[in-house]
């Protein structure tokens, strides 16, 4: 696990936002998992290839909206810490690295293997956009982000 990157993350923006743009209580607020390896940087496992444009700014775009961001990856030993440090390295804003939110765990009365996600964006789900993710696929998620915030309580 890597908890000293989340823990300097953490550290450097502060855990959560007390408000956000969307004038909702921070923990009523989505989580958003992201995959490694062919969704923030091209894939070149067990390397760590180049980011793919727009990850970054996005990523970072929805923590500063007061969105929680878990980075989830199949990466595990070296290749973990290897990717933590990429994140820390890039500044990269997240939550959490493979582990699911203390909240969430101590909300549901205990910890999974399966990530406690409300969105999860990943090179390998059945993809809308028919290829890669690119620098195309970020905008497209960013707006797809937006509209589900927008209709949030339309079946409420």
């Amino acid at each position: 696990m890597c908890l000293t990157c989340c823990e300097r993350g953490e550290m450097r923006r502060g855990i959560r936002m007390i408000t956000n743009e969307y004038g909702i209580d921070p923990y009523d607020m989505p989580v958003i998992g992201i995959d490694f390896d062919g969704t923030i940087v091209y894939d070149a496992y067990p390397e760590i290839g180049e980011p793919i444009p727009g990850a970054i700014e996005t990523i970072n775009k929805w923590y500063n909206e007061g969105f929680w961001i878990v980075i989830h990856s199949c990466r595990a030993g070296e290749y973990e810490a290897d990717m933590c440090r990429w994140i820390y390295e890039n500044k990269l804003d997240v939550h959490r690295i493979n582990n699911n939110l203390d909240w969430r765990i101590e909300k549901y009365g205990g910890d999974t293997r399966k990530m406690s996600l409300d969105i999860n964006i990943d090179d390998k789900n059945i993809s809308m956009l028919g290829e890669s993710i690119n620098e195309a696929s970020w905008v497209s998620f960013d707006l797809w982000i937006d509209y589900i915030m927008e209709h949030r309580n339309d079946n409420k």
